[in-house]
């Protein structure tokens, strides 16, 4: 069976990224034949930068299009998308084509992101081209149940639909130490922008230094508002207990997260964040918001903490409560690797999306 899967460039950061990465390792060892398309930007390149240039990428991207299906003619297309302005309105172009060009391929809609003020705003105003969008393919892949529900809702069929999670390599993120108790590290790791919650970090800091002049907070990231964090009152204040990494990816990571003590992901929206699954799997406990499939994969006070979103004194307090109780952190980060190496293996998630293929 010949696969095409569009998504970004391997060469751009984020979860994603890692998530396609490691699916690739199983590619060799498969009956199936598969191949790619770049759709989406291109993270550090000297021209696409240009937002005119990236236009012209993209129309070069839709009419090279139909020609890579006529010249391979795969049975299975996999378009990763995310449900967001910019994915949808690109992304429903290939659903189009691809219909149009080799109507008995089987069309797959692999969603990564679900912002809900878009769905809201879509379901409220354009419901029809909401449906239209995901009728078009054959089946679509959610990460979370509430998501499958709501499309269920708008008037799809259930029997398309299927909720399978992000994975990741866990033998990479296998550890046997407990997490860092001698040092305090309260690590942020995710893309450096407003709506991960990283304000809300920054703003974290000077209470919980007040609590504990000792903590290291590590920030490591990349995103659109760097500079902005880098310059930051809080953190030109505190920079002594500021440490900045940057994008970092590979044992860099690993090691990260092995040194920290509390991994904090304050994100306002999510499907099925790969960072909060690599911390499970080293054994972290969690400070976390209550977005996307985390809903349904973490239990308050059992894998972590719950804080509201856009909550900084929440995040303080969650801090402090974990920090005055070693043993139950542990306990946490215990259950924690158990579920990572149980639910989100990486193989387990190739296997259930070939199994998708074939039906």
């Amino acid at each position: 069976m010949k696969i095409l899967k569009l998504h970004e460039t391997l060469n751009n950061t984020g979860g994603i990224v890692s998530f396609q990465k490691d699916l690739e390792k199983f590619y060799s060892t498969s009956d199936n034949e598969y191949a790619h398309f770049r759709t989406g930007k291109v993270e550090n390149h000297p021209l696409l930068s240009n937002g005119f240039i990236r236009l012209i990428d993209l129309a070069i991207s839709y009419f090279i299009f139909p020609f890579i299906l006529l010249k391979r003619k795969p049975d299975v297309i996999e378009i990763n998308s995310g449900l967001d302005f910019k994915s949808f309105y690109r992304d429903r172009f290939y659903l189009k084509i691809t219909r149009m060009i080799i109507p008995k391929a089987k069309i797959i809609l692999l969603m990564h992101g679900w912002d809900e003020d878009f769905w809201d705003n879509m379901v409220e105003n354009k419901p029809n081209s909401l449906r239209f969008f995901f009728d078009t393919a054959d089946s679509v892949i959610v990460l979370a149940d509430q998501f499958k529900n709501e499309l269920i809702n708008l008037g799809l069929n259930k029997h398309k639909l299927y909720v399978i999670r992000t994975g990741l390599d866990i033998k990479l993120f296998k550890s046997d130490t407990d997490q860092n108790f001698e040092q305090t590290r309260i690590l942020f790791l995710a893309r450096i922008e407003k709506g991960k919650g990283i304000f809300e970090f920054i703003n974290a800091i000077p209470l919980l230094l007040k609590f504990n002049p000792d903590i290291i907070f590590d920030i490591a990231g990349s995103g659109s508002i760097f500079s902005e964090i880098q310059n930051h009152d809080v953190v030109t204040k505190h920079k002594d207990n500021i440490r900045f990494y940057g994008y970092i990816n590979g044992e860099e990571k690993i090691n990260l997260y092995k040194t920290s003590t509390i991994y904090v992901f304050p994100s306002y929206t999510e499907g099925c964040p790969v960072s909060i699954l690599e911390a499970m799997a080293i054994g972290l406990p969690l400070i976390y918001t209550n977005v996307g499939a985390l809903r349904e994969i973490l239990k308050d006070g059992v894998n972590g903490i719950l804080v509201p979103i856009a909550d900084s004194h929440s995040i303080v307090e969650a801090v402090k409560q974990l920090l005055s109780d070693p043993i139950r952190m542990k306990e946490m980060g215990r259950l924690n690797k158990q579920q990572a190496e149980n639910d989100f293996p990486i193989e387990k998630i190739f296997n259930e999306l070939e199994h998708i293929y074939l039906q």
